[in-house]
């Protein structure tokens, strides 16, 4: 009996050994598979517990929806210190504050788990901080679990409850599980897969343990010593002992403060450039204030860069190389010429702050522009995809799709009559401006005072300016720079800037001065607070409607002066929209008649056409659009094999730009993968442009939408931060594809996308997701980050 348990204990052993060896493998092997990212190459950072077999699944799981301020809860899952943080009930979005909320940025305004506590963030580890963490005590575990339990079928249409729900104690998990019986995590989409589960159950088992002292040593330090290098020259440069350098250094930080920051030589870590109370080398104490133009408080400041411990998300990353040929430049942009600081700094007063042209009326007003052109994608996209993360307030103001260009320094009123800036100051404030109240930022005393500074405009265009735009008022991009030419998409409450005209001619198009463009900057970015109030939301909002329609009507001041009425008219279509253009946003360009020469009557696109063609030089105006742009038949019909990129693309211009039934069918962003059996796969954004009667006016948006005008534009790579939706295709079925889409209905739709689309509960789905992001980061490793999945559709 004896020798017979001896036996089957031996056999268990052996078993479980064998067992334990398989999972080992499979484990290994699942995560060199699904992820291609890791968090470093340096060994002790790999083979930590939380950094090397952890995150990893954060990352890929968690953080593609928690990791900015639009995260539920604000339970962002980047770093182990926003984990420890926890979630909190506090909203960022959907509330009408009359007064502005605390703010609670991570790793800004508090550094403790125990001030966070005070904040009102509650730990989803454990239910209690000071009872050892237990798996039926973990909001986290109970979440992941939820979704375990719930039945959903393979391909099934599921759209996640809106409702905003935080069950942060036990008894408050138990309510929201009997009501939400699909509403776990991940939140709509597939299940964790065995592998994952267990290892974040052990894991949170184990106390959700962090990085490992060495590992977290390395985690915080920089990435070599030539970057750790760089920083000291950056840092040196910033922090200047005479009060030309002190406020060079300090209109740099205020247009660099939300910058991820990359050093020449390096790209495995990005850094922040904060205020610090504190020099190097002591450790960085961050200086906490609401905006980046507030009172610090404290004499000196210290401008440091600070390593970003956040896992990397497209949607915040805006980044910027340093590197000794920008120093260069930087210095001969500020220093070049002779300028002197009168007296002393200015101080930070509540009432000049958010007044550049106040602030640093020292810094030569040519220099602050140029600087602004040398960098013009980089401080667009700081207002175009920002990290508010939710930017209706922004973007519910701009068209779909449209061309951004700049005056020209030599041609810029504001610089070659800087009397019409200096007279004037007051007259340039945004709502930035006022106290986040309703007597202090609302609208109307901004609205009087920009409508004051174009009337004033006018009467230097007519004394000054009296000859007409020419082609060569336009900045050209010192026949090398590629921001001279921007393009933005716009999706929905999100959009994306990239270098260049792409996507055929637009409705309508900006050409920016120096005096809007730091107006928008400080309007949107510097001064605006995502915390902020209704008034402030809604000043913002307001104001940036006036900057659209001076930049719009900059631009028809190139074209005919008896076309330029009837192109207006176009864009601002509707009873109400026309009163406002023709009363409250009268045409402020230049009024004389332009000198260029036209032999069209489409004068919009002969003059955007002969801009590109025949102005910029090739390495301004950077690769062509043979999908989007081209004059060729737009019969859709489709050849019978598609084979080969360059016929696929062919196809694809039957389809773009062209306003078709099938349109309809499509979310603002779609990712479209190609599979090749040869070579690399094919990544193409599929962008929806949505027509609008105007964008006027901030509510009631869906109202002035005109779907049967809508378009679609097929762009090669990665053209936003949130993805509608996946679709897969092999090449060799493209044709079937493309012939489907064509003939798409409502009857049609759902068989289309079972047959090629990927939705949020299809079990492939982590298997599509998971190799977009790694395909981004393999092929644009600089400026790719996870993609967000907050707003993944369904069919």
């Amino acid at each position: 009996m004896f020798y017979k348990y001896k036996l089957m204990l031996s056999f268990f052993a052996v078993f479980s050994i064998a067992l334990s060896v398989y999972y080992y493998h499979h484990f290994s092997k699942q995560v060199s598979y699904d992820y291609g990212r890791v968090p470093s190459s340096t060994t002790a950072v790999v083979h930590d517990y939380f950094l090397g077999q952890i995150k990893p699944i954060l990352d890929y799981r968690c953080v593609v929806c928690h990791s900015c301020y639009n995260s539920p809860c604000q339970l962002k899952l980047s770093s182990y210190e926003g984990i420890t943080r926890g979630a909190t009930k506090q909203k960022i979005y959907g509330d009408t504050r009359l007064v502005a909320a605390p703010t609670t940025r991570l790793f800004i305004d508090a550094q403790s788990t125990e001030e966070w506590r005070k904040k009102g963030f509650a730990s989803v580890v454990s239910f209690n901080d000071a009872i050892p963490s237990s798996l039926d005590q973990s909001m986290l575990y109970k979440m992941i679990s939820h979704n375990r339990d719930s039945k959903k079928i393979d391909g099934q249409t599921f759209k996640p409850e809106e409702s905003f729900n935080c069950p942060l104690t036990s008894g408050e998990f138990d309510d929201y599980a009997k009501k939400n019986p699909n509403g776990g995590m991940p939140f709509g989409f597939p299940n964790l897969q065995d592998f994952e589960f267990s290892k974040l159950e052990e894991w949170i088992g184990l106390g959700a343990p962090g990085p490992n002292p060495e590992a977290e040593k390395i985690r915080l330090a920089p990435s070599n010593e030539a970057v750790a290098e760089m920083i000291v020259k950056w840092e040196t440069f910033f922090n200047s002992q005479n009060n030309k350098g002190q406020l060079v250094a300090r209109y740099l930080y205020e247009h660099f403060f939300l910058t991820q920051f990359y050093f020449s030589g390096s790209t495995a870590d990005f850094y922040s450039l904060v205020r610090s109370s504190t020099p190097a080398p002591q450790p960085i104490k961050i200086i906490p204030t609401r905006r980046p133009y507030d009172d610090p408080g404290v004499t000196p400041v210290y401008y440091r860069f600070t390593k970003i411990l956040d896992t990397i998300v497209h949607k915040t990353h805006i980044t910027y190389e340093l590197s000794d040929e920008k120093m260069k430049r930087f210095e001969e942009v500020f220093f070049g010429s002779e300028w002197e600081v009168p007296n002393s700094l200015p101080a930070y007063s509540e009432e000049i702050n958010s007044n550049p042209f106040i602030v640093f009326e020292a810094i030569p007003a040519r220099a602050r522009y140029q600087f602004l052109l040398d960098n013009a994608q980089h401080f667009v996209m700081n207002f175009i995809r920002g990290p508010v993360c939710k930017g209706n307030i922004a973007l519910n103001v701009i068209d779909d799709h449209f061309f951004i260009m700049f005056v020209k320094p030599d041609s810029d009123l504001s610089l070659n009559y800087p009397k019409l800036v200096e007279k004037n100051y007051s007259y340039l404030d945004t709502p930035a401006a006022g106290k986040d109240s309703v007597g202090k930022s609302f609208y109307g005393i901004y609205d009087r005072k920009q409508s004051k500074y174009v009337e004033l405009r006018q009467k230097y265009y007519q004394k000054h300016f009296k000859r007409g735009m020419r082609m060569d008022d336009l900045w050209d991009g010192d026949g090398k720079n590629p921001n001279a030419i921007l393009t933005v998409y716009r999706h929905k409450d999100s959009a994306d800037v990239v270098k260049g005209p792409w996507g055929g001619i637009p409705k309508t198009a900006f050409v920016v001065d120096y005096a809007i463009l730091e107006r928008i900057y400080y309007s949107l970015v510097a001064g605006f607070d995502v915390f902020g109030s209704v008034w402030h939301q809604a000043s913002t909002r307001l104001y940036m409607d006036h900057l659209r329609v001076e930049s719009e009507d900059m631009f028809l001041s190139f074209l005919p002066k008896n076309k330029r009425k009837q192109i207006r008219d176009s864009w601002y279509e509707g009873v109400a929209a026309e009163f406002k253009a023709s009363v409250k946003n009268k045409y402020s360009g230049n009024e004389a008649e332009s000198e260029i020469k036209f032999s069209t009557d489409d004068v919009k696109k002969e003059f955007l056409l002969n801009a590109f063609n025949n102005y910029f030089s090739k390495e301004v105006r950077g690769p062509i659009d043979n999908i989007n742009c081209c004059e060729i038949s737009k019969d859709g019909i489709v050849e019978l094999n598609i084979s080969t990129q360059q016929e696929f693309e062919n196809m694809l211009k039957k389809f773009a730009n062209r306003s078709a039934s099938f349109v309809k069918y499509f979310p603002e962003f779609s990712l479209l993968r190609v599979k090749m059996k040869e070579g690399k796969d094919l990544v193409y954004s599929i962008v929806r442009n949505r027509a609008h009667s105007n964008v006027s006016f901030m509510l009631f948006e869906d109202s002035r939408l005109k779907p049967e005008k809508d378009t679609l534009f097929f762009l090669p790579g990665y053209h936003g931060s949130y993805p509608n939706f996946y679709f897969v295709v092999n090449m060799e079925n493209t044709a079937g594809f493309l012939r489907e889409m064509a003939s798409l209905d409502d009857k049609g739709i759902a068989g289309f996308i079972t047959k090629y689309g990927i939705r949020r509960s299809d079990t492939r789905f982590w298997a599509s997701s998971d190799w977009f992001n790694n395909n981004f980061f393999e092929n644009h490793p600089v400026e790719a980050g996870f993609l967000d999945l907050n707003r993944y559709e369904n069919y």
